[in-house]
């Protein structure tokens, strides 16, 4: 006699990609958005990167420690419906919220729900596919996200431009309802694991340090960097962070083990992701902000030039996952380097087609990066230790995103602040601030990519074909 309603595996794929398919498109459409955000609400640059970076923050704190909670059982059935839950009252408060706090609040919420989705998601779909197919499965994933990540821009440029920017949050409000709909109709798999609680005194640690981090970032430049509020925030949160890693180090259920002496691989590939994700961050956020400041461009025509990032990425990740570790690693620092100095040479007076082909190479690049770091990472945990790492690997991608945001958003303001001062127009004082964040963001990816290389070691081909590839491609 059956007590328990059957696990529908194609339930829980369409579930899976739903979920996935709605968190990464949200960081694609909601960027779009900022500028009709900001002239609606009078909205600062600070309270428009807040916008974002927050979203981003949360969503990569809680997956790291919800990765770690969300095998227990009890957790498995009942996480997935308060996350969609919460996702929707997010998405909801933002598309009618009047001023940057309740915004921001907003964003904070759907963060939080994304990322106790984000594992579940996962998880799910992990547990209830056969070993032998997970490969294809999560390539099939992983190729139906990457559709939703390209054809984002160009339907929040849809909306914002024909209804109001509030319509995209409401579109992805609807999304999450259809969640939470399907994870009512197929409910996760209810399989016991012996994991232990996280460690709470790290993740408190870590939680603050990073909001200390952040805060002080963001909200720096209009604080002064020399201000005592400033200095203070940052000394806090990096005596945090470092008291996080001796914690994390001696604690016997770590939510991220730094014991990582013989895993080289995973040292490289993990800076390599997260460096790629700076940059790509930042030209994301920053480059639609220059299409609309300084071209002039509609929200639909700015959806639609941005488009010629996500199709490149999307049509290059499946063709370069034959590319060995340290090649691709290397190829594609050299080509994000070479895009992201090429945007530094926009002018006020160009064309806003200029910015398609630094896109496409900045694309390839990142896709090639991306792969690069999922062979290594993979190489270094084995197919058991797969399953656990793929709340981490998104982690450290948000994360990526976030400070990119965060760090060079900051350069940003102060850039166009002095240009302004010495009396540049508008437009041109944009241009300019955009080309410095380009030039650092360059010699970031090209330092920090080279270190990455120069760990990195190419691992045996055999681990590709194992059927946790795919597993490692979706998670990024």
């Amino acid at each position: 006699m059956a007590t328990k309603r059957e696990v529908n595996p194609r339930l829980v794929l369409a579930t899976s990609v739903l979920t996935l398919s709605m968190i990464f498109a949200d960081l694609a459409m909601v960027p779009l958005t900022v500028t009709s955000i900001q002239r609606s609400l009078r909205l600062s640059l600070t309270s428009l990167q807040w916008v974002v970076i927050v979203f981003l923050i949360a969503a990569a704190l809680v997956a790291l420690i919800v990765g770690r909670l969300q095998p227990r059982a009890n957790l498995r059935s009942t996480m997935p419906l308060t996350a969609a839950a919460l996702f929707v009252i997010g998405a909801m408060v933002a598309a009618f919220s009047q001023s940057a706090d309740l915004l921001i609040a907003a964003r904070t919420l759907q963060g939080i729900a994304a990322g106790m989705l984000v594992p579940a998601a996962l998880f799910s779909l992990w547990d209830t596919t056969p070993a032998a197919a997970r490969r294809k499965t999560f390539t099939k994933v992983f190729m139906c996200v990457a559709v939703s990540v390209a054809v984002a821009p160009l339907v929040s440029g849809i909306l914002t431009q024909y209804v109001n920017w509030r319509a995209v949050f409401v579109l992805l409000a609807v999304a999450g309802l259809a969640s939470l709909v399907l994870a009512l109709v197929a409910p996760a798999p209810r399989i016991r694991r012996a994991t232990k609680a996280p460690d709470t005194l790290g993740s408190f640690l870590l939680i603050l340090g990073v909001l200390c981090l952040t805060v002080a970032l963001v909200q720096g430049r209009q604080w002064q960097w020399t201000s005592m509020r400033t200095a203070t925030l940052l000394a806090a949160g990096i005596i945090l962070l470092v008291a996080f890693v001796f914690v994390e180090l001696k604690a016997s259920s770590p939510i991220v083990n730094l014991r990582l002496s013989d895993h080289t691989n995973l040292i490289g590939g993990s800076l390599l992701s997260l460096t790629s994700c700076f940059v790509v961050g930042a030209v994301a956020f920053f480059a639609l902000i220059l299409e609309r400041q300084v071209f002039n461009m509609t929200d639909l025509t700015a959806g639609l030039g941005f488009l010629a990032f996500t199709i490149a990425f999307g049509a290059a990740s499946p063709l370069v996952r034959r590319v060995t570790t340290r090649l691709s690693a290397l190829s594609g620092v050299l080509l994000m380097t070479a895009g992201a100095f090429w945007l530094s040479f926009v002018q006020t007076n160009d064309p806003y087609w200029v910015l398609f082909l630094p896109f496409v190479v900045l694309a390839v690049g990142f896709a090639l990066c991306l792969n690069a770091s999922n062979q290594a990472v993979m190489s270094d945990v084995g197919p058991s230790g797969m399953r656990p790492a793929l709340p981490a690997v998104c982690a450290v991608m948000l994360f990526g995103f976030g400070f990119g945001i965060t760090a060079l958003g900051s350069l940003y303001g102060s850039a166009a602040f002095k240009t302004g001062v010495l009396g540049a127009t508008r437009s041109a004082a944009f241009a300019h601030a955009f080309g410095v964040i380009m030039v650092v963001a360059s010699v970031t990816i090209l330092v920090l990519g080279l270190i990455s290389v120069f760990i990195l070691h190419n691992p045996p081909f055999a681990t590709d074909a194992t059927d946790t590839t795919g597993a490692s491609t979706a998670a990024s």
